[in-house]
């Protein structure tokens, strides 16, 4: 019905193509391949349906960041970038329909991240973390932009830019806390079912934490803030490697322009390791967890393994190369972005349970590594957890396309 209502006003009329094509996002939005008849002949376009958040509807319709995408690109850049068919159309719930140009003219001339195999992935990401660093921002990083207001923000309040949302009271990550069984963030420390002792993520997030004692000078820029395998496309030349150097970002309807730098590669690493976590056997996804904790430790190879420490490599020297002396900015802010991450993975449903507890521990570990650089103890009279990480014995083979 919004889709008809939209049309009328926009002068077009919302048709199934004969290949219809329709998928999910990593949470509860809908894509589907559409044809738009209008006046001008037809469009073929993807449209995207995100129904409205948790908790009360907001006062204003969502803003569409697609201008903003194009006037800010570098035009050395512009050739990565998808932008929208039209404006983005707010729906009378609160939700946001958006229209997505085909990349490349043609849906079935080009590949996702998630479905090239793990050895040309690894590749991939490592180029794209770099372009993202030093072509989409070759103007250089700025320093506490955007929403810091030019301000030193604590470690936790760095944390709660970079979840956003999924934090408020109705929020998906508090929902999920509750069913593993804290109490918000009353619950300072949590005992895993192993018997291991954390510091709860959320916690660490609130007005209490001791990260609130901490500051950083956050390195910001253009940032897609949505960066999984499925939003970043290279084209399928029929040859045996893709071209790379031909990659293409979709779905910027959560851009900013002055955003934590640390966010897209950080996520596209975690959207990597979640991929193709289930090859592994469940007895090896501790190791899988301590290779992104320590990716200097590891010396495991294959995936995902020695994708963390393939892809902290690349960014690490893309910002050392710049010489400003940004390199100790990086490498904290990065770990930070690590814990916000994985907390927010959380709430990607299509990850399944076993996945997004593994997730969360890989939060809350993370958060451990943090106060002990701090030099700060875990707080005593820990949660029990309701669950395991991760049923001992789950494996499937992962999907390639």
């Amino acid at each position: 019905e919004e889709l008809r209502r939209c049309g009328r006003q926009r002068g077009w009329t919302a048709r199934v193509p004969a290949r219809p094509w329709c998928a999910r996002g990593h949470t509860t939005a809908t894509l589907a391949l559409l044809n738009l008849a209008g006046s001008g002949g037809v469009r073929k376009v993807i449209v995207k349906v995100t129904p409205p958040a948790g908790g009360p509807p907001p006062r204003q319709p969502p803003a569409d960041p697609t201008d903003a995408v194009l006037r800010d690109c570098p035009p050395a850049f512009r050739s990565h970038v998808v932008g929208q068919a039209e404006p983005a159309w707010p729906t009378r719930t609160g939700g946001l329909i958006t229209f997505q140009r085909l990349a490349g003219d043609d849906v079935t001339t080009a590949r996702s991240l998630d479905q090239l195999p793990y050895h040309q992935l690894r590749g991939a990401i490592q180029s794209i973390v770099r372009a993202l660093l030093l072509q989409w921002n070759v103007d250089g990083p700025r320093h506490n932009t955007g929403v810091f207001g030019h301000r030193q923000p604590t470690y936790a309040g760095y944390l709660r830019q970079l979840i956003g949302a999924p934090l408020s009271a109705h929020g998906s990550i508090r929902r999920y806390a509750e069913q593993l069984g804290l109490p918000g963030d009353q619950a300072s420390s949590i005992r895993f079912t192993d018997g291991t002792v954390c510091p709860s993520p959320l916690y660490l997030i609130s007005a209490r934490s001791p990260l609130c004692r901490l500051r950083l000078d956050v390195l910001t820029g253009r940032s897609h803030r949505d960066l999984h395998l499925r939003n970043v496309l290279v084209p399928d030349t029929g040859r045996p490697q893709p071209a790379l150097e031909r990659f293409q970002l979709v779905d910027l309807d959560t851009y900013h322009p002055h955003f934590c730098l640390a966010v897209d590669p950080v996520f596209l690493l975690l959207s990597g390791v979640a991929h193709w976590l289930p090859q592994l056997p469940a007895h090896r996804w501790d190791a899988a967890r301590q290779a992104v904790l320590r990716p200097w430790q590891v010396r495991d190879s294959g995936p995902p393994l020695d994708l963390p420490r393939a892809v902290l490599t690349a960014t690490t020297q893309s910002i050392n190369g710049l010489g400003r002396g940004l390199t100790g900015d990086w490498t904290t802010q990065f770990q930070l972005a690590v814990l916000a991450t994985a907390l927010s993975f959380t709430a990607f449903t299509d990850l399944g349970p076993h996945r997004r507890a593994w997730f969360f521990r890989l939060a809350a570990e993370c958060g451990r590594t943090l106060l002990a650089a701090a030099d700060v103890p875990v707080p005593g009279a820990a949660t029990p957890m309701r669950v395991r990480p991760c049923a001992v014995g789950w494996h499937r083979a992962p999907r390639t396309g």
